[in-house]
């Protein structure tokens, strides 16, 4: 994302930022979280998702949705952007072997029994596409309504209920493969 400086502030445009923060810091928070930022790097996201917000807020328009449905769209471009730019550098970031060896907690058996649970969600999350993984945990995850999610992707509401259902369809289809390799009824 690119950064630009906000227009001139004036005390109204802080108590703007101040009010907007204080009611819906926790759900850009969380829904950056469910859609797959790790734990450390949350705060950084929500930050800039509202940085962004700050920047732009003069394009903001009342007759295109509410001001959370914005928001949230920003969050949701902002942690998309972040979670491109984490897989890009991944490969060079890895040493499982310190990992293991020096995190404390669960066994490493118990762990990688989580971690096998956690990629496997995440293979299946993954394996749709972005447009219908976003409409997917924005409904299921986030519990939002179809009219909300349309209003955040700037999308029509029979739009984001077709990614919806096919976002399930995918999903109901892998899984079905998965339990017939390991042969489960």
């Amino acid at each position: 994302m690119t950064r630009t400086e906000p227009p001139t502030t004036t005390e109204d445009d802080r108590a703007l930022l101040s009010a907007v923060y204080r009611e819906h810091s926790r759900g850009v928070f969380n829904l950056v979280r469910r859609m797959g930022v790790r734990r450390e790097d949350l705060c950084v996201v929500t930050t800039e998702a509202f940085h962004v917000f700050w920047t732009r807020r003069a394009e903001y328009d009342p007759a295109r949705g509410s001001q959370r449905s914005w928001l949230m769209g920003i969050a949701v471009k902002v942690a998309v952007h972040h979670l491109r730019s984490r897989f890009r550098d991944w490969e060079d970031t890895v040493d499982l072997e310190s990992a293991v060896l020096h995190s404390p907690g669960p066994s490493p058996e118990a762990e990688a029994s989580r971690a096998q649970d956690r990629g496997l969600l995440g293979d299946l999350l993954d394996g749709l596409p972005g447009a219908q993984r976003t409409v997917f945990v924005l409904h299921h995850v986030e519990g939002m309504s179809l009219t909300e999610i349309a209003e955040i992707l700037g999308v029509s509401k029979n739009t984001a209920a077709s990614r919806l259902r096919l976002a399930r369809e995918h999903l109901s289809r892998e899984t079905a493969k998965l339990r017939r390799l390991r042969g489960d009824p």
